[in-house]
């Protein structure tokens, strides 16, 4: 008895030299068989009986895989096997099912035995797909409260925020400083979250403006049109009305004081924005004489 594929020797005994019906003493059969032999002696007598073996062939265990062939960076499958008695997988493991959790496109290799002693072996690919990057991007990283900015991402997958709006940008006007929550979901179905952070200030009284290491105070606020900046870094920032008109152009040096002095310009709301040292700065001004 053999497994399929597997090659047997067909061994006599009683004679000098042996004819086999199969042309050779070793056979490689696909099914079960029988073959015959003759004997002949040293003086070239043959013998007058022919010995016969049946050999029987049995058929190797057909395997079969299931589960997923794709899954996303980070996940965890299980892959699950049938058709043998034993198994023993590429990941050392020696049950019918594993789990697994590939950082990148993977081949999975299992060997089955069945009760016959005859095994045979299955593979298994899974895609690793990627995750979503997403990189959140506000168009104003502090504003007054009142006032409105937006939140937007680039990418051609589908997004969704925490707000319940759908899409790559929503439009904001938090009361206070807020966080949003972005998920972006790939083609292959695979999604992936990242927070934006919208800073709100008052805009009154006393301002004081604090990014990373740069520091901005502007006072008093409302005013009459004078008003002081200090700042602990040098820097540009422009003056504009609501119509985004530039009224003036301060130039701030660090460690000093710099008094703006807009006594002809009018009542009004004006922004104050530009950049110190590598951040940007947007403050709303309002002028009551």
């Amino acid at each position: 008895m053999i497994c399929a594929g597997q090659s047997f020797t067909l061994i006599a005994s009683g004679a000098d030299t042996y004819t086999y019906t199969s042309g050779s003493a070793i056979v490689s059969p696909t099914s079960s068989a029988s073959y015959s032999v003759t004997g002949t002696s040293p003086e070239g007598c043959v013998s007058s009986n022919t010995a016969v073996a049946s050999l029987t062939v049995n058929a190797l265990p057909v395997l079969t895989i299931s589960g997923s062939t794709a899954i996303c960076s980070g996940s965890t499958t299980t892959l699950m096997v049938n058709g043998a008695n034993t198994y023993s997988w590429s990941t050392t493991d020696i049950t019918s099912t594993v789990s697994v959790s590939p950082v990148a496109t993977s081949v999975y290799t299992v060997t089955g035995v069945d009760t016959n002693g005859c095994e045979n072996t299955a593979f298994h690919s899974l895609t690793v797909n990627p995750l979503p990057v997403i990189t959140p991007i506000n168009s104003n990283s502090l504003i007054c409260t009142g006032e409105s900015s937006s939140i937007f991402v680039n990418g051609p997958d589908t997004y969704s925020w925490s707000s319940g709006v759908t899409g790559t940008i929503i439009v904001i006007a938090p009361l206070n400083t807020s966080s949003y929550t972005v998920t972006a979901t790939t083609a292959s179905g695979c999604t992936n979250s990242a927070i934006a952070t919208q800073s709100v200030s008052e805009c009154t009284g006393f301002a004081s403006i604090r990014a990373a290491n740069v520091a901005v105070s502007v006072y008093p606020n409302p005013n009459n049109g004078e008003f002081t900046i200090s700042s602990n870094m040098e820097g540009i920032l422009s003056l504009r009305n609501e119509l985004g008109q530039s009224i003036s152009i301060i130039k701030l040096n660090a460690g000093k004081y710099h008094l703006a002095v807009l006594s002809n310009v009018p009542n009004g709301i004006y922004f104050l924005s530009g950049r110190v040292g590598n951040e940007a700065i947007h403050q709303k001004i309002i002028i009551s004489k």
